[in-house]
């Protein structure tokens, strides 16, 4: 009963999907195994158990050691390091995860708030609730990384007034929050309502005017909500004696499996115990990177794209209130940033340089 869609109508309305992770890319993922970011985070421990096992190689070869340690004690002790090591590593992923779910419900509210403020603001404060929505999530990137651009919030805050106020908070997402907070009381409250109930009576529709104010209070506390999980994320890692721990018990386990292995493999020991470490050193390492979602060096978060995406979302809505060529560019310049820093952190496009 109903025509097919054009295909061109389907690419158009689909989402972008990055690239998945398939068996057919394991053999390029072997060859760039040497351009390994997580190889290059831990060669310096790398390097130090090669030199210990080619040192207590050639301690037992040169004095002829008969000394046989027993295989069974790290067969025991292992066991419980790798549950070690993965309840660290589940651990840091739920933090990054958390994070995501955290940034996707930013991005939904802000797409909310945008969609009340259409039915119940004028044009002019459409446009300033929309740049301050996006003020909003750029000064809690900023917040999140430990850094303050103020020519990424030149762009959103026009007003010199609300600009200084932020810049002289140092919570200044909290802040940019207080006022749209404001900035929409003062507009439903005010002349910034999208017309006046005609056939209400001005008890009424002070009535009506503050349930549309709670309702925006309703997702600004959601905002308020998520920001705190973001900085919960950054300000408590995961508890110190764990990680130490962690760490001992795997040094010393690295540093005694040589004596089970050299009687048996001989200088073959060496590079055995190389990609031993590698493997156990690599599984630890991930844990350590991934902890932190928001770090700006492994960016393992996407602000660039989600960004870039809520700006259109957000000016779509509101009438193109941010659609023009000086948003176009920003967005560009995020964009290009986010494919320059794809060549140093683990990415749809260069996976498998982990």
């Amino acid at each position: 009963p109903f025509a097919p869609m054009p295909q061109s109508s389907t690419r158009l309305m689909a989402i972008k999907s990055p690239a998945r992770y398939t068996t057919g890319d394991w053999w390029e993922c072997i060859l760039s195994l040497p351009r390994s970011l997580i190889l290059k985070r831990i060669r310096g421990s790398l390097l130090f158990f090669t030199l210990w096992t080619a040192a207590m190689t050639w301690i037992f070869k040169s004095r002829h050691i008969r000394f046989l340690f027993p295989a069974t004690v790290h067969s025991i002790v292992g066991a419980a390091l790798g549950l070690l090591l993965a309840f660290r590593t589940n651990s840091s992923y739920d933090r990054f995860w958390e994070g995501r779910k955290a940034w996707t419900t930013i991005i939904c509210l802000s797409r909310d708030i945008a969609r009340l403020g259409s039915m119940h603001l004028s044009a002019k404060h459409q446009k300033r609730l929309a740049k301050l929505l996006m003020a909003f999530s750029i000064s809690l990137k900023q917040h999140l990384q430990g850094e303050k651009n103020d020519e990424e919030l030149e762009l959103f805050v026009h007003d010199e007034a609300d600009l200084r106020e932020v810049q002289q908070h140092k919570n200044r997402p909290y802040h940019v929050l207080s006022l749209l907070s404001k900035r929409i009381r003062s507009a439903l409250n005010g002349d910034g309502g999208e017309g006046h109930h005609e056939n209400l009576d001005p008890g009424s529709e002070a009535v009506v005017r503050t349930m549309h104010e709670h309702q925006f209070e309703h997702y600004f506390h959601g905002l308020s909500s998520s920001m705190a999980a973001c900085e919960r994320i950054v300000k408590q890692p995961v508890p110190l004696s764990y990680s130490r721990h962690t760490s001992r018990f795997l040094t010393l386990y690295l540093a005694s499996l040589p004596l089970t292995l050299i009687p048996i493999l001989g200088w073959m020991t060496v590079p055995t115990m190389t990609a031993i470490c590698w493997s156990f050193l690599s599984v630890q390492e991930i844990g350590h990177y991934i902890e932190d979602p928001f770090d700006k060096q492994t960016q393992e978060i996407p602000f660039s794209l989600m960004i870039s995406s809520m700006r259109k979302d957000i000016s779509e809505t509101l009438g193109g209130a941010l659609s023009s060529e000086v948003y176009d560019q920003y967005d560009e310049k995020f964009l290009a940033l986010a494919r320059a820093q794809r060549r140093h952190r683990h990415s749809p496009d260069n996976w498998f340089a982990y």
